[in-house]
């Protein structure tokens, strides 16, 4: 999100917008966030509902894999 446009819930408007889009076709949505991104990480997690499933090493980076159950919504 656009720096002018943080902190006014536009991450979480978008993601019930994207569930309602793709709920009933799907169970699961997976996505990974790099640790080096902790804003998006913090959003992801507490914000959006997401929870760490794993977590991997790339490249030198460090990745979360991040699950959220539609089943939740």
């Amino acid at each position: 999100i656009d720096k002018n446009h943080r902190g006014k819930g536009m991450a979480e408007k978008m993601h019930k917008e994207f569930v309602n889009m793709i709920k009933g076709k799907y169970d699961l949505i997976f996505t990974d966030v790099s640790r080096q991104n902790p804003r998006s990480l913090y959003v992801h997690t507490n914000k959006l509902g997401f929870k760490i499933a794993d977590e991997y090493n790339e490249d030198g980076m460090d990745w979360c894999i991040l699950i959220q159950d539609l089943s939740e919504h």
